[in-house]
């Protein structure tokens, strides 16, 4: 990952390139990208950025603040109160 961060920082920034159509003295020009989005699985995800991508506190977002329990009737592992970061009268 570190070269493709290194990458698209130097990309950010502007790397000076030349456009072939464009008439002599007004060829050169800072091309800039940006990494828009991206699509990927959870578990790469969890790994990339070296965070738990499953089990107990496997939200990157919630974190520790997310109420986790094991359920021996469904035998899993239960999310509970994610409800809370919802606007008031959501429906879900």
């Amino acid at each position: 990952m570190a070269p493709l961060i290194k990458e698209l920082k130097m990309l950010w920034k502007g790397v000076v390139t030349y456009d072939v159509a464009r008439p002599n003295g007004q060829r050169h020009f800072a091309l800039r990208s940006i990494l828009m989005w991206t699509i990927h699985d959870f578990p790469t995800y969890g790994l990339g950025a070296r965070r738990v991508h499953q089990g107990y506190k496997a939200c990157p977002i919630c974190g520790t603040d997310l109420i986790v329990h094991h359920s021996m009737e469904l035998g899993k592992v239960v999310y509970e109160g994610s409800h809370q970061w919802l606007v008031r009268g959501h429906p879900y």
